[in-house]
């Protein structure tokens, strides 16, 4: 299982704030939203 809790950056004019997640055993999902929405840097905060 994954699970991100309560995920928080704020980089001066972009943040990302209050991102919960949880992706069971055996599942698969998708972060999906438009360029520079933060995809990329969830992703990488969770490594």
């Amino acid at each position: 299982m994954i699970e991100i809790k309560d995920l928080k950056i704020d980089l001066g004019d972009f943040a990302v704030k209050d991102i919960f997640l949880t992706v069971p055993e055996g599942k698969c999902h998708v972060i999906i939203g438009p360029t520079g929405s933060g995809k990329t840097l969830i992703l990488e905060l969770t490594i």
